[in-house]
C-alpha cells in the first residue's frame, strides 16, 4: 500500500480533483517512470467506474470518476483480500496457442480462460483496437482444440463465453460445448455503458467446464 498511498499523495487524488487525475494520466502515458502496473491500478481507482481503457495509440484514456471513484476503506480491504487470494495464481496474456500446458500436471492445477467473445461488439473485438484486428471463427476453433488437448491431459479448466447476443448465436461454441458441462450465468448488462441499443433478444452467457 505504500506505493499506492505515495501516488495518491503526490497527485492529491480525491473524488473531486480532476486536475490531479489528468496530470497523473498524462504522466502515465508519456513518462516511463509512471508506466507500471501499480500506476495503472491507482489510475483505475479514480477513473470513471474504475474503468481501464486505452485509445488506438495505446494511451490510457479513461475519464475522471468525479464524485464516484476513489480508493476508500472498503476498496483497500478488498484489495488486501484479493492480493492474499491470488498468491497461488499465475496470470498470462500470451496467445493461448503459445501457452505451454505440459507443466501443469498436479491434480490441483486449474486453468481459467476468458477469450474475446466472437459474437459480441465489445471494443476489444471490433475496430482498430481489436486484438489481431479481430477475433474470428478460426480463433474460436483453435481455442476449442487447445481446451480439448488440456482435457486429454487431465487438466481441469473453465472458459467463459456467450452463446447468444442480440439475435446472433455462436453455433460452433454450442456444438463444441455439448461434450462438456455448460453452466448458465445470469447477468444483467442493461446498465453497461456499451449496451446502448435496446433489444428484446437476450445475451446468454455461459461457463463451460470439463469437470
Amino acid at each position: 500500500m505504500e506505493f499506492i498511498n505515495a501516488r495518491i499523495k503526490e497527485f492529491q487524488l480525491t473524488r473531486f480533483n480532476a486536475e490531479g487525475f489528468l496530470k497523473y494520466r498524462d504522466l502515465y502515458n508519456t513518462n516511463p517512470e509512471y508506466h507500471t502496473p501499480l500506476d495503472l491500478f491507482v489510475l483505475s481507482r479514480f477513473a470513471f467506474n474504475n474503468k481501464i481503457s486505452f485509445n488506438i495509440n495505446h494511451e490510457f484514456n479513461a475519464s475522471f470518476g468525479y464524485d464516484h471513484s476513489d480508493f476508500n476503506l472498503t476498496q483497500r480491504a478488498n484489495t488486501r483480500a484479493m492480493h492474499a487470494a491470488i498468491q497461488n495464481i499465475q496470470f498470462s496474456s500470451v496467445d493461448f496457442r503459445n501457452f505451454d500446458i505440459s507443466k501443469f500436471t498436479s491434480p490441483n492445477d486449474f486453468l481459467y480462460v476468458d477469450p474475446p467473445y466472437l459474437i459480441s461488439d465489445a471494443q476489444y473485438n471490433t475496430g482498430p483496437r481489436a486484438i489481431n484486428s479481430r477475433w474470428d471463427v478460426q480463433d474460436d476453433i483453435d481455442l476449442y482444440a487447445f481446451l480439448d488437448k488440456a482435457n486429454e491431459q487431465g487438466l481441469k479448466w473453465a472458459v467463459s463465453n456467450i452463446v447468444a447476443h442480440k439475435g446472433k448465436e455462436n453455433v460452433a461454441l454450442i456444438e463444441w460445448s455439448e461434450k462438456y458441462n455448460v453452466h448458465d450465468i445470469f447477468s444483467d448488462y442493461s446498465k453497461a455503458v456499451y449496451n446502448k441499443t435496446k433489444t428484446t433478444e437476450p445475451t446468454i452467457e455461459v461457463l463451460v467446464t470439463n469437470y
